[in-house]
């Protein structure tokens, strides 16, 4: 990937400059193992890249991003994702899911991930009889 002239290895930026140049790609790649946390983590990058709408190739095991597998295709080693890519490529970089990760980028703020958490504890209080106090 490193002497393709599509690819660009920029090295470490700030975090709040990354959105443009999510934006510019053509597919994403997440270079996940299986060792580590990633298995077990959040992707960061996943949820950074799914407003773009862009397909999103990932290695490795990462079990939140398995969850939703229309918003993302996992290759299990390298020959599959080059095969990925050749095929994505060969339909102009269109999958058929942008508008579907699109949608599901909207439903992951902060705030609805909260309220999540917070009606999934109240559910667990009152399943032990206890009365949750008002939000």
């Amino acid at each position: 990937m490193q002497r393709s002239p599509r690819c660009r290895f920029l090295g470490p930026l700030p975090y709040e400059t990354l959105q443009p140049y999510f934006a510019s790609l053509d597919a994403a790649v997440l270079p996940l193992t299986d060792g580590d946390i990633n298995p077990c983590s959040s992707p960061v990058r996943f949820f950074s890249q799914l407003p773009t709408g862009q397909p999103i190739l990932y290695t490795g095991t990462c079990a939140q991003i398995a969850e939703t597998p229309h918003l993302a295709e996992h290759c299990g080693d390298g020959q599959a994702l080059t095969a990925a890519l050749a095929r994505i490529a060969a339909a102009g970089f269109q999958d058929g899911h942008a508008a579907e990760r699109h949608r599901f980028a909207m439903g992951c703020t902060w705030q609805q991930r909260a309220a999540a958490m917070a009606d999934a504890l109240e559910a667990v209080l009152e399943a032990r009889g206890h009365t949750p106090s008002a939000r």
